[in-house]
């Protein structure tokens, strides 16, 4: 549904992003998945590949992961799965998981999720945080299975068509 909020500008709720976030607690390394250089060209290569995005676009993952330095790692599960995670202070975020389609709903995601929580506790975060789509239905469901609770939730202002 379309809600218009000021003069040109809407809201389309299908856009709705959740944060949501959960307390860490450590635990142990899952097999199999690796800890990577967030800025290895062939990582972000496959970041890009398994978000639909252009491999031209590699270069704005690693200047962003770049200037994290060693507080972000990336995740990868062989060509199945990755994805980045960062850690300031007591506070870790998750950014990027995507998994191959023809391995989706075979707990690909939730290792490589376990992983991103296992590293982020071992270097000192008692939360993390990730943000997904809300249309995302399977996404969410393996978030809230893995014990995140939606935080809050945005929108982005669209124009509106003249």
């Amino acid at each position: 549904a379309t809600r218009r909020v000021v003069a040109g500008w809407h809201l389309e709720s299908s856009d709705r992003t959740l944060v949501m976030a959960t307390e860490l607690s450590p635990m142990g390394m899952p097999a199999g998945v690796d800890l990577v250089d967030a800025t290895d060209e062939s990582f972000l290569k496959l970041v890009c590949l398994r978000n639909g995005r252009s491999i031209d676009e590699a270069h704005h993952y690693s200047r962003i992961m770049g200037r994290l330095g060693s507080s972000a790692t990336g995740l990868r599960l062989g060509d199945e799965a990755v994805a980045f995670a960062a850690v300031t202070a007591t506070t870790s975020a998750v950014f990027s998981l995507a998994v191959d389609p023809g391995q989706r709903r075979r707990g690909v995601a939730s290792k490589v999720m376990h992983a991103a929580m296992a590293w982020a506790a071992d270097a000192g975060a008692t939360d993390q945080f990730l943000q997904v789509l809300a249309t995302n239905e399977p996404a969410v469901g393996l978030y809230d299975a893995l014990g995140f609770a939606v935080a809050y939730e945005y929108s982005y202002l669209q124009p509106s068509d003249a």
